[in-house]
């Protein structure tokens, strides 16, 4: 099995998941799943996953999935993720779709300047300030972050491949994107 979809309004995952050690793609959305099981961990070949429209509030299980490429934990009024994993060792990740906690720190959001092949960056709530960190994400072509103010940051200036910044008011509606656009967007997934 490399593609799993569930979607059936679960709030817990069985932790038998993490025996499907060839998964490559897994799409949890639409459910009421406030973290994930330990055992997601051992899901070593997975690439993609999708927990958007859940009750996420903390997504550091995956933080040893070496060979994600897209993290997408967003919706609507959905996930408030308040506790990020350390993105050091997901060098392929290259898609990072958030709906942060409105209590997310600055030191939690400096964890994703490990992120050294990030190329879109999707945050919500409405961000106060971004951490100086962020501009070591040398490789970001596009950043999208909600705000109650025309806030700009500073690290902008300094990543040579940002093309485009999208600042949105605030509750204003954008729909991340999805996978199909990821696979054939040349500029955010090209090397």
């Amino acid at each position: 099995l490399i593609s799993l979809q569930i979607e059936t309004n679960c709030n817990t995952l069985p932790t038998e998941i993490g025996n499907l050690k060839k998964l490559q793609r897994l799409d949890l959305q639409n459910n009421q799943l406030s973290t994930l099981p330990n055992s997601i961990k051992n899901l070593s070949e997975l690439t993609y996953i999708n927990l958007d429209s859940n009750k996420m509030i903390d997504i550091t299980n995956i933080e040893n999935l070496e060979k994600l490429r897209y993290i997408s934990a967003c919706g609507k009024n959905q996930n408030h993720i308040s506790k990020l994993p350390s993105f050091k060792n997901l060098n392929y990740l290259t898609v990072l779709i958030l709906n942060l906690s409105d209590n997310c720190s600055v030191q939690e959001l400096n964890k994703i300047s490990g992120c050294s092949q990030l190329k879109y960056l999707y945050l919500r709530p409405a961000i106060q300030s971004f951490p100086d960190s962020f501009c070591n994400l040398r490789n970001l072509r596009h950043l999208i972050y909600e705000s109650d103010s025309e806030y700009y940051p500073d690290f902008i200036e300094s990543i040579p491949n940002l093309y485009k910044v999208n600042i949105l008011a605030k509750k204003q509606e954008y729909t991340p994107i999805s996978l199909d656009q990821v696979n054939n967007e040349k500029e955010i997934m090209s090397n």
